[in-house]
Protein backbone atom coordinates (compact mmCIF):
# COMPACT_ATOMS: atom_id res chain seq x y z
CA UNK A 1 0.00 0.00 0.00
CA UNK A 2 1.39 3.37 -1.02
CA UNK A 3 2.13 6.26 1.77
CA UNK A 4 1.16 9.54 1.78
CA UNK A 5 5.17 10.16 1.47
CA UNK A 6 5.24 8.15 -1.75
CA UNK A 7 2.22 9.89 -3.17
CA UNK A 8 3.76 13.26 -2.34
CA UNK A 9 7.10 11.80 -4.35
CA UNK A 10 4.60 11.10 -7.23
CA UNK A 11 3.13 13.72 -7.35
CA UNK A 12 6.41 15.81 -7.05
CA UNK A 13 7.73 13.47 -10.23
CA UNK A 14 4.41 14.31 -12.69
CA UNK A 15 3.88 17.91 -11.59
CA UNK A 16 4.51 19.79 -14.79
CA UNK A 17 3.58 17.17 -17.44
CA UNK A 18 0.38 15.39 -18.93
CA UNK A 19 -0.72 12.87 -17.32
CA UNK A 20 -3.15 10.29 -17.57
CA UNK A 21 -5.08 9.64 -14.28
CA UNK A 22 -7.50 6.40 -13.95
CA UNK A 23 -9.33 5.55 -10.47
CA UNK A 24 -11.61 2.25 -11.43
CA UNK A 25 -14.12 0.79 -9.45
CA UNK A 26 -13.24 -2.80 -8.56
CA UNK A 27 -15.70 -4.11 -5.85
CA UNK A 28 -17.46 -6.33 -8.03
CA UNK A 29 -18.93 -9.86 -7.25
CA UNK A 30 -21.11 -10.49 -9.98
CA UNK A 31 -19.87 -12.62 -12.55
CA UNK A 32 -21.83 -10.90 -15.55
CA UNK A 33 -20.25 -7.98 -14.84
CA UNK A 34 -17.07 -9.20 -14.42
CA UNK A 35 -15.60 -7.07 -17.62
CA UNK A 36 -17.97 -4.03 -16.68
CA UNK A 37 -14.66 -2.16 -15.14
CA UNK A 38 -13.03 -2.28 -18.41
CA UNK A 39 -16.50 -1.18 -20.29
CA UNK A 40 -16.64 2.06 -17.86
CA UNK A 41 -12.87 2.86 -18.65
CA UNK A 42 -12.79 2.46 -22.39
CA UNK A 43 -16.11 5.15 -21.95
CA UNK A 44 -14.25 7.73 -19.78
CA UNK A 45 -11.07 6.93 -22.30
CA UNK A 46 -13.24 7.54 -25.35
CA UNK A 47 -14.75 10.77 -23.85
CA UNK A 48 -11.52 12.32 -23.57
CA UNK A 49 -10.14 11.51 -26.84
CA UNK A 50 -13.29 12.70 -28.54
CA UNK A 51 -12.29 16.42 -27.75
CA UNK A 52 -8.58 16.39 -28.25
CA UNK A 53 -6.55 17.15 -31.37
CA UNK A 54 -3.17 16.92 -32.80
CA UNK A 55 -0.62 16.53 -30.89
CA UNK A 56 -2.53 16.57 -27.86
CA UNK A 57 -4.34 13.61 -29.18
CA UNK A 58 -1.20 11.87 -29.99
CA UNK A 59 0.18 12.23 -26.27
CA UNK A 60 -3.19 10.95 -25.31
CA UNK A 61 -3.24 7.89 -27.28
CA UNK A 62 -0.01 7.22 -25.88
CA UNK A 63 -0.71 7.28 -22.22
CA UNK A 64 -4.03 5.50 -23.11
CA UNK A 65 -1.63 2.75 -25.01
CA UNK A 66 0.68 1.98 -22.57
CA UNK A 67 -2.63 2.00 -19.87
CA UNK A 68 -4.26 -0.51 -21.69
CA UNK A 69 -1.20 -2.68 -22.15
CA UNK A 70 -0.78 -2.33 -18.10
CA UNK A 71 -3.85 -3.82 -17.94
CA UNK A 72 -4.75 -6.33 -20.68
CA UNK A 73 -3.45 -9.12 -17.90
CA UNK A 74 -6.93 -8.71 -16.61
CA UNK A 75 -9.39 -10.13 -18.54
CA UNK A 76 -12.00 -10.70 -15.67
CA UNK A 77 -12.73 -8.86 -12.23
CA UNK A 78 -9.97 -6.62 -11.22
CA UNK A 79 -8.56 -7.72 -7.95
CA UNK A 80 -8.89 -5.83 -5.06
CA UNK A 81 -11.55 -2.80 -4.12
CA UNK A 82 -10.03 -0.26 -6.37
CA UNK A 83 -7.09 0.57 -8.71
CA UNK A 84 -5.36 3.51 -9.65
CA UNK A 85 -3.11 4.58 -12.59
CA UNK A 86 -1.23 7.70 -13.42
CA UNK A 87 0.35 7.38 -16.84
CA UNK A 88 2.16 9.48 -18.91
CA UNK A 89 2.64 9.60 -22.58
CA UNK A 90 6.19 8.24 -22.05
CA UNK A 91 5.65 6.06 -19.07
CA UNK A 92 3.36 4.05 -16.36
CA UNK A 93 3.96 5.94 -13.26
CA UNK A 94 1.49 3.76 -10.99
CA UNK A 95 -0.78 1.28 -11.90
CA UNK A 96 -1.94 -0.39 -8.90
CA UNK A 97 -4.64 -2.13 -6.84
CA UNK A 98 -5.76 -0.32 -3.96
CA UNK A 99 -7.54 -2.10 -0.83
CA UNK A 100 -10.03 0.64 -0.09
CA UNK A 101 -12.95 1.43 -2.75
CA UNK A 102 -12.15 3.96 -5.43
CA UNK A 103 -14.65 6.10 -7.47
CA UNK A 104 -14.60 5.65 -11.86
CA UNK A 105 -13.25 8.80 -12.84
CA UNK A 106 -10.59 9.34 -15.86
CA UNK A 107 -9.04 12.68 -16.65
CA UNK A 108 -6.29 14.23 -18.77
CA UNK A 109 -4.78 17.01 -17.42
CA UNK A 110 -1.06 18.61 -16.01
CA UNK A 111 -0.28 16.62 -12.95
CA UNK A 112 -2.13 13.68 -11.32
CA UNK A 113 -5.56 13.87 -9.68
CA UNK A 114 -4.52 12.61 -6.32
CA UNK A 115 -7.31 13.44 -4.33
CA UNK A 116 -9.60 9.79 -4.05
CA UNK A 117 -6.42 8.41 -3.62
CA UNK A 118 -5.30 10.31 -0.56
CA UNK A 119 -8.68 9.88 1.25
CA UNK A 120 -8.41 6.40 0.95
CA UNK A 121 -4.98 6.44 2.44
CA UNK A 122 -6.27 8.74 5.37
CA UNK A 123 -8.56 5.77 5.85
CA UNK A 124 -5.95 3.34 5.79
CA UNK A 125 -3.55 5.33 8.03
CA UNK A 126 -3.18 3.59 11.35
CA UNK A 127 -3.57 6.19 14.59
CA UNK A 128 -2.12 4.20 17.64
CA UNK A 129 -3.60 6.09 20.77
CA UNK A 130 -1.52 5.54 23.99
CA UNK A 131 -3.40 6.40 27.63
CA UNK A 132 -0.20 6.41 30.54
CA UNK A 133 0.45 7.39 34.00
CA UNK A 134 2.60 6.20 36.41
CA UNK A 135 0.69 2.92 37.09
CA UNK A 136 -0.32 1.65 33.89
CA UNK A 137 -1.00 2.13 29.78
CA UNK A 138 -3.19 1.14 27.27
CA UNK A 139 -2.38 0.97 23.61
CA UNK A 140 -4.98 1.44 20.93
CA UNK A 141 -5.46 1.32 17.43
CA UNK A 142 -7.64 3.36 15.16
CA UNK A 143 -8.01 1.85 11.38
CA UNK A 144 -10.94 2.25 8.98
CA UNK A 145 -13.14 4.33 11.08
CA UNK A 146 -12.79 1.70 13.95
CA UNK A 147 -10.85 1.90 17.61
CA UNK A 148 -10.14 -0.96 18.95
CA UNK A 149 -7.86 -1.55 22.37
CA UNK A 150 -4.74 -4.09 21.39
CA UNK A 151 -2.79 -4.00 24.63
CA UNK A 152 -1.83 -2.39 28.52
CA UNK A 153 0.63 -2.61 31.12
CA UNK A 154 1.02 -2.34 34.74
CA UNK A 155 3.83 -0.73 36.45
CA UNK A 156 4.89 -3.54 38.91
CA UNK A 157 4.85 -1.50 42.00
CA UNK A 158 1.72 0.97 43.33
CA UNK A 159 2.48 3.76 44.85
CA UNK A 160 -0.42 2.53 47.18
CA UNK A 161 2.07 -0.42 48.69
CA UNK A 162 4.49 1.81 49.48
CA UNK A 163 2.72 4.13 52.14
CA UNK A 164 3.91 1.13 54.78
CA UNK A 165 7.55 1.52 53.93
CA UNK A 166 9.18 0.16 57.22
CA UNK A 167 6.08 0.89 59.22
CA UNK A 168 7.12 -1.65 61.60
CA UNK A 169 10.15 0.18 62.07
CA UNK A 170 10.40 2.19 65.59
CA UNK A 171 9.33 5.88 64.49
CA UNK A 172 8.18 5.29 61.04
CA UNK A 173 10.56 7.60 59.46
CA UNK A 174 13.20 6.27 57.86
CA UNK A 175 13.33 3.61 54.86
CA UNK A 176 15.84 0.53 54.77
CA UNK A 177 18.20 2.93 52.79
CA UNK A 178 20.63 5.10 54.97
CA UNK A 179 19.56 8.61 54.94
CA UNK A 180 16.16 8.05 53.03
CA UNK A 181 12.88 8.70 54.87
CA UNK A 182 9.60 6.77 54.07
CA UNK A 183 7.70 9.07 51.43
CA UNK A 184 11.58 9.91 49.65
CA UNK A 185 11.53 5.85 49.41
CA UNK A 186 7.99 6.26 48.05
CA UNK A 187 8.62 9.24 45.84
CA UNK A 188 11.54 7.36 44.08
CA UNK A 189 10.20 3.87 44.09
CA UNK A 190 7.26 5.60 41.79
CA UNK A 191 9.62 7.51 39.94
CA UNK A 192 11.59 4.13 38.87
CA UNK A 193 8.22 2.33 38.03
CA UNK A 194 6.92 5.04 35.70
CA UNK A 195 10.30 5.09 34.03
CA UNK A 196 9.91 1.55 33.61
CA UNK A 197 6.97 1.63 32.51
CA UNK A 198 7.78 4.27 30.13
CA UNK A 199 10.70 2.23 28.36
CA UNK A 200 8.60 -1.01 28.53
CA UNK A 201 5.90 0.98 26.23
CA UNK A 202 7.93 2.36 24.00
CA UNK A 203 10.12 -1.08 23.39
CA UNK A 204 6.72 -2.57 22.70
CA UNK A 205 5.71 0.11 20.14
CA UNK A 206 8.69 1.27 18.41
CA UNK A 207 8.04 -1.94 15.76
CA UNK A 208 4.27 -0.22 14.91
CA UNK A 209 5.51 2.86 14.45
CA UNK A 210 6.40 3.19 10.02
CA UNK A 211 6.13 6.65 8.25
CA UNK A 212 2.98 7.00 7.62
CA UNK A 213 1.86 6.11 11.32
CA UNK A 214 0.08 8.68 13.69
CA UNK A 215 0.81 8.58 17.43
CA UNK A 216 -1.50 10.20 20.00
CA UNK A 217 -0.91 10.42 23.61
CA UNK A 218 -2.49 10.86 26.54
CA UNK A 219 -2.53 10.68 29.95
CA UNK A 220 -0.84 12.26 33.23
CA UNK A 221 1.80 15.13 32.26
CA UNK A 222 5.01 13.38 33.20
CA UNK A 223 4.30 9.93 31.80
CA UNK A 224 3.14 12.11 28.03
CA UNK A 225 6.32 13.84 28.06
CA UNK A 226 8.59 10.88 29.04
CA UNK A 227 6.88 8.84 26.45
CA UNK A 228 7.05 11.46 23.96
CA UNK A 229 10.81 12.18 24.35
CA UNK A 230 11.44 8.09 23.50
CA UNK A 231 9.41 8.31 20.57
CA UNK A 232 10.19 11.59 18.97
CA UNK A 233 13.01 10.35 16.80
CA UNK A 234 10.34 7.76 15.13
CA UNK A 235 7.28 9.83 15.12
CA UNK A 236 8.60 13.05 14.92
CA UNK A 237 5.65 15.27 13.48
CA UNK A 238 3.43 12.68 13.32
CA UNK A 239 3.14 12.35 17.06
CA UNK A 240 0.72 14.79 19.50
CA UNK A 241 0.14 14.90 23.15
CA UNK A 242 -3.50 15.65 24.83
CA UNK A 243 -3.31 16.30 28.58
CA UNK A 244 -7.42 16.05 28.42
CA UNK A 245 -7.29 12.57 27.91
CA UNK A 246 -7.13 9.56 31.00
CA UNK A 247 -6.26 5.86 31.20
CA UNK A 248 -9.68 5.59 32.04
CA UNK A 249 -11.74 6.60 28.95
CA UNK A 250 -13.64 4.46 26.93
CA UNK A 251 -13.02 3.91 23.61
CA UNK A 252 -16.35 5.07 22.26
CA UNK A 253 -15.23 8.23 24.63
CA UNK A 254 -11.86 8.67 22.71
CA UNK A 255 -12.89 7.80 19.00
CA UNK A 256 -14.22 11.57 18.26
CA UNK A 257 -10.97 12.65 20.03
CA UNK A 258 -8.62 10.44 17.96
CA UNK A 259 -10.73 11.46 14.52
CA UNK A 260 -9.72 15.23 15.21
CA UNK A 261 -6.14 14.61 16.14
CA UNK A 262 -5.90 12.53 13.15
CA UNK A 263 -7.56 14.85 11.17
CA UNK A 264 -5.49 17.66 12.46
CA UNK A 265 -2.32 15.97 12.28
CA UNK A 266 -2.78 14.92 8.34
CA UNK A 267 -3.66 18.72 7.76
CA UNK A 268 -0.55 20.24 9.59
CA UNK A 269 1.43 17.54 7.42
CA UNK A 270 -0.44 18.94 4.17
CA UNK A 271 -0.05 22.51 4.48
CA UNK A 272 3.62 21.53 5.74
CA UNK A 273 3.84 20.09 1.85
CA UNK A 274 2.14 22.90 0.07
CA UNK A 275 5.28 25.40 1.83
CA UNK A 276 7.60 23.16 0.40
CA UNK A 277 6.12 22.84 -3.37
CA UNK A 278 5.45 26.51 -2.56
CA UNK A 279 8.97 27.22 -1.42
CA UNK A 280 10.18 25.07 -4.57
CA UNK A 281 7.89 26.18 -7.28
CA UNK A 282 9.74 27.93 -10.02
CA UNK A 283 13.67 28.11 -10.72
CA UNK A 284 15.10 24.76 -10.60
CA UNK A 285 12.01 23.18 -8.72
CA UNK A 286 9.17 20.68 -9.83
CA UNK A 287 6.45 22.76 -7.53
CA UNK A 288 3.49 23.83 -9.53
CA UNK A 289 1.30 26.34 -8.31
CA UNK A 290 -2.87 26.48 -9.73
CA UNK A 291 -5.71 24.97 -9.43
CA UNK A 292 -7.44 22.11 -11.40
CA UNK A 293 -11.17 21.39 -12.10
CA UNK A 294 -11.19 17.53 -10.66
Amino acid sequence: MLTLEQLGEIQQTLAGGRVLTAYIAADESDPSDRSSWRRRLNAGLENIEQGLEGDERKAFAAARKLLEAELEPHRGFLPGKGWVAFVTPERVALCTEVPAPMPDLVRWRDGAVLGPLMRALKQKRPVLTVLIDSRRARVLRYVEGELTEETSYRADTYIDDLTDINSSKRGGTRSGMRGETASDAAERIHREETERLVRTVAEALRPQINNDTLLLIGGTPAAETALRKALEPLAGDRMTLDTSLHVNMTPAQLQPVVERTASELSRQRQLARVRYVVENAGGNGRGMLHAHAI
